[in-house]
């Protein structure tokens, strides 16, 4: 029985115009997750942010996405992150972000444990 807590999955997004898996959880495995986006460059960067449940892995649909096109410039700076807190996931079930340019950087945080 083994629990991890602590960095899941973490990527600096290429910006490609498609979404980039960053964390899928385990077979056997649930998990507790925050997500945190930076955007690394001062220009104004477009985020999506998906929850795709193991059932639907093969695509994405429009209520996976927890936010969609929120463009970083909504922040204080352009610069402070972007926190999404206590996404419950079952095995299976992925995280997928998109930018709509380079330089985006995401992480996501949490507690894996067995089912």
């Amino acid at each position: 029985m083994a629990t991890v807590i602590g960095q899941l999955g973490a990527v600096a997004v290429a910006g490609t115009g498609t979404l980039t898996d960053i964390y899928t959880v385990p077979t056997d495995k649930k998990a507790d997750v925050n997500i945190t986006i930076a955007n690394r460059a001062d220009t104004d960067t477009n985020i999506r942010v998906a929850h795709i449940k193991a059932a639907l892995a093969a695509s994405v649909a429009d209520e996976d996405y927890i936010t969609y096109d929120l463009p970083t410039s909504t922040l204080a700076d352009n610069r402070a992150p972007m926190s999404y807190t206590a996404i419950l996931m079952t095995a299976g079930d992925t995280i997928a972000v998109y930018s709509s340019a380079s330089a985006v950087s995401v992480q996501v945080n949490g507690i894996e444990e067995d089912v």
